[in-house]
């Protein structure tokens, strides 16, 4: 199973294999299993 969360702020940009908490604009969540 492959989880990668990609989420993009105003500020900042970040691409991670867990959770991130951040203030956000967008969130983009792809899953694969």
């Amino acid at each position: 199973m492959i989880i990668i969360i990609i989420i993009i702020s105003t500020t900042t940009t970040t691409t991670t294999t867990t959770t991130t908490t951040t203030t956000t604009t967008t969130t983009t969540t792809t899953t694969t299993t």
